[in-house]
């Protein structure tokens, strides 16, 4: 009985260790997050967040040159021009093989925003939706 007890502890902490050096699944709404920019991409491609709340994106970029990702509040229509800096919520740049946290406040109006890289990289498919929800849809 003492060798399965001994084991039992073991076992358990080998979890918290393993839960300690993974970084928890970012939850359904969170407003805390991680994007990955790589192979001109970003992954995740779609980002559900709470209406009107500060969120907080670690942005890695793995790719070997600098991004600039916008948030529109309109659909990005290629070619980008006035009214698509115009309709700039929020941006960032992210310097190739670095990481940062990028903060702004999600929009107060639900519904899908467009997340793009600067142009030409958004018409070549690195886009992502932002999908705002009142916080009663979280649940």
């Amino acid at each position: 009985m003492r060798l399965f007890s001994t084991f039992l502890a073991v076992l358990c902490l080998v979890a918290a260790l393993v839960a300690c050096a993974s970084p928890a699944p970012i939850a359904s709404g969170s407003a805390e997050w991680e994007v990955t920019l790589v192979d001109h991409s970003i992954r995740p491609a779609q980002w559900r967040v709470p209406a009107n709340h500060l969120l907080s994106v670690t942005l890695k970029n793995e790719d070997p040159q600098a991004h600039t990702l916008y948030v529109l509040s309109r659909s990005y229509a290629s070619p980008w021009d006035e009214a698509d800096r115009a309709a700039v919520i929020a941006s960032v740049e992210v310097p190739a093989g670095e990481t940062l946290l990028w903060q702004f406040t999600s929009p107060q109006a639900a519904g899908e925003y467009d997340v793009i890289a600067a142009p030409p990289l958004a018409e070549e498919g690195m886009v992502a939706v932002l999908l705002v929800v009142q916080p009663t849809e979280l649940k």
